[in-house]
This record gives structure tokens, C-alpha cells and sequence, in this order.
């Protein structure tokens, strides 16, 4: 099926191949994953985390009254505060960058100067066309605040640069939920002088992220992470030097993101992930020493049985059937299922109640599929609040 990616692009006329990292002497202000990690040691990092569709007419996509817009506005939020907690990080938002709008003349040139670049590289025959997506362009205007973005983060020596959304895509009954779900990390493709670092980030946040989460079954976005050569959010047309990604969290029609009671708790362990996935690239011991999810440990209250939907405490249930190694659960040819057949989403259908039933099974409990008084108990003593 031919797909049309909404997502962030040049209009399809400004599209030129871009430059490859032989073609140009290697800018002086090029991050690589080795001189970050030193700097980490020395002084904190500097980080821009930008909600997707910030300042533009447009939400982003949409389903069912929940607009991209609100959703990454949460999730950026969430991890701004966790970012500003860690001494290590330097954080800055979409309101630093804002002033930088005063000035749109100074943004166009930056742009034009971009444009130029790329194209004499293209005419030139140095470079080829490699386009893994198909995306949808974007109006001038949505153009100008990614290039007035990636500006201020090369002025203020930025070193990584995160853009937050959710994903959608066209289809004839839009009021039905989509065929694919899962998180992917669009980078700078690999002729980019930005490529390596990104690479190296992204890689350390997907590594979390697929604990918890299912990597996008969508078949170009399949490796988790997606090279790409147009999104000027990472930098094209070679525009940012640091390390840049634009992480996809999942599909809007996704139970967990369009449900009001289940949204805080993924937007929550989506953004704890994240963090958890940088701090890994620095140091990988770190991870051992934190918290390993957002919402546990957690306290059961109410038996829980097959068919209850939207529940934050099947929720909480399957994280910590994950966690004891019994979630997602093995099929009958005992292989493990994928995360995006039984995905963390607070639906108790067949893959949580043949779960819980291995979990019972190894805990001494009658191995009904039913979350009953002896199950609780044993789950409270395994995740205590206190």
C-alpha cells in the first residue's frame, strides 16, 4: 500500500538531494558521539526539546477530537521537567527559540544559504536521491519555524535536539483506528555531517523505548530507526550539526493515547523511557540504578478479569507481567509474541490472561486467568509503594 507520511518536509519543490559528508570540509562545529560523551563528563549537556506542530496553524494529526498538537505538548513538557531534574542536562523549549521569529529575514537567508548548498551538490552529480518515506509537504510558513528552530540551536551550540509527535496516516475511514502501531526515531541520513551522533542517541533511546512499547510494524519504519534525508527537523538541508532526532511515538488511534485515563500513564512512561534512553548513552550503568518504569511499583486494589478495557490497573498488570517476564506471551509454537499484537494498553483480552496465567503458575496460585485475592496479594508484595 502507497502511504503518504504526515510529517514534517519541504514542500516537494524546494526537495534537492543533500550533501554527502565527502563533499564538503567537516564544519568545525560538527558533534560527534565521542565528543559528546567527553563534554558529559566535564559539563552538562545542552538539549532543545520541541513539541511537534508548536507555533503553526496546523495540530498535526488528528482522531477522534485528540490532536497531535496536545499530545506533544504533554509529552515535552513531561520531559522537559525530567530533563531539569538531572544536573547534567542543560534544557531549553520552544520559548527560547521564539524571539528568534523578531527576526524572519535573518531565518529566510539561513534557509536560502541551505538550499543553495544542497543544490550545487546535486547539480554536481556528488550526491543521489535516497528517500526510504514518503512524506507530505509543508506550507512556507511551518518551513520557516523549523529552519528559524534549527538556526537558534546552531547559534547557541545545541547539542541534541529532540522533536516530539504522533503519527497517522491516510486512509478511507479515518474515524477507525489504522492497521499499524509503534514508536519510530527518524535521523539524519547517513551522508549527513549529523548522522553519527544522531545515530548514536537514537539508537540508546529506541533501546529503551522497545521494552515497553512496540516498534512500528508500519514496513519503512520497521528498524525502529528511520534515515532520512528531507525532514528539516534533523538538520536537512544540512542545517544543524548536532545530534537530531524526531521520535514518532505511536500511532494517535493507539488505545493508550486516545483514552484519558491510560494517556497520562503512557505519555508519562514514553518520556521516562526517553530519558532513560539518553542517560544510557552517557552512561550505561545508569539504568541499573533508576527506576526501570514510570508506574511501577504500584498497588492493586480491584480483581481484574478478561475484557476490561481502558483500565489503569491492567495497565499497571501488564508492566508488571513484562517486568517478571511473562508479557507479551509465548505462542502456541513457543515463540514470543510481539508487542504490537499485545501491546501495554489496559485492555485485559487474551494475551494479558494467558500472561497472568504463567505468572500464576510460577507463583503457586490456581492458574485461572483472573487477578483474584491470592494474585493481588502476591502482586503488592512484589511491587510495594512504600
Amino acid at each position: 500500500m502507497f502511504i503518504m507520511r504526515l510529517r514534517i518536509t519541504l514542500f516537494l519543490f524546494l526537495l534537492t538531494p543533500l550533501i554527502t559528508l565527502a563533499a564538503l570540509p567537516v564544519p568545525e562545529s560538527i558533534i560527534t558521539p565521542g565528543n559528546l560523551k567527553e563534554k558529559y563528563k566535564k559539563d552538562k549537556i545542552t538539549v532543545l526539546v520541541i513539541p511537534g506542530h508548536i507555533n503553526s496553524l496546523r495540530t498535526g494529526a488528528s482522531f477522534r477530537g485528540i490532536n497531535e498538537r496536545e499530545l506533544t505538548k504533554q509529552a515535552a513538557d513531561k520531559l522537559v521537567e525530567l530533563l531539569r531534574l538531572d544536573p547534567k542536562f542543560s534544557v531549553f523549549t520552544f520559548t527560547d527559540v521564539e524571539p528568534y521569529f523578531q527576526y524572519p529575514d535573518k531565518i529566510k537567508e539561513f534557509r536560502r544559504e541551505a538550499y543553495q548548498n544542497s543544490r550545487a551538490l546535486s547539480d554536481k552529480g556528488i550526491v543521489s536521491k535516497n528517500q526510504t518515506v514518503q512524506h507530505v509537504s509543508i506550507p512556507n510558513d511551518d518551513s520557516l519555524i523549523l529552519y528559524g528552530i534549527n538556526k537558534w540551536a546552531r547559534d547557541h551550540n545545541i547539542d541534541i535536539v529532540i522533536h516530539l509527535h504522533f503519527n497517522d496516516y491516510p486512509r478511507p475511514y479515518r474515524r477507525l483506528p489504522g492497521e499499524y502501531t509503534g514508536f519510530a526515531i527518524y535521523i539524519p541520513e547517513r551522508q549527513l555531517f549529523n548522522h553519527h551522533s544522531s545515530a548514536a542517541v537514537a539508537e540508546a533511546v529506541a533501546g529503551r523505548l522497545k521494552d515497553y512499547f512496540p516498534v512500528s510494524d508500519y514496513p519503512p519504519e520497521s528498524a525502529g530507526l528511520v534515515e532520512d534525508q528531507d525532514l528539516i527537523a534533523v538538520g536537512s538541508p544540512s542545517a544543524f550539526y548536532g545530534a537530531a532526532l524526531l521520535i514518532e511515538y505511536g500511532y494517535l488511534y493507539e488505545v493508550q493515547y486516545i483514552d484519558p485515563e491510560l494517556r497520562p500513564l503512557a505519555i508519562q512512561e514514553l518520556t521516562h523511557q526517553t530519558y532513560l534512553g539518553l542517560k544510557n548513552f552517557f552512561d550505561p550503568e545508569f539504568s541499573k540504578t533508576f527506576r526501570a518504569t514510570a508506574n511501577l511499583p504500584s498497588q492493586w486494589t480491584k480483581y481484574l478479569r478478561h475484557g476490561f478495557r481502558g483500565d489503569s490497573d491492567v495497565y499497571s498488570l501488564q508492566l508488571a507481567l513484562l517486568d517478571q517476564g511473562f508479557y507479551p506471551p509465548f505462542s502456541p509454537e513457543g515463540l514470543r509474541r510481539s508487542k504490537n499484537d499485545c501491546p501495554i494498553n489496559g485492555n485485559f483480552g487474551g494475551c494479558t490472561r494467558k500472561a497472568l496465567i504463567e505468572f500464576q503458575k510460577n507463583n503457586g496460585i490456581e492458574p485461572t486467568g483472573f487477578a483474584g485475592p491470592a494474585t493481588l496479594k502476591r502482586l503488592n508484595e512484589l511491587y510495594r509503594t512504600n
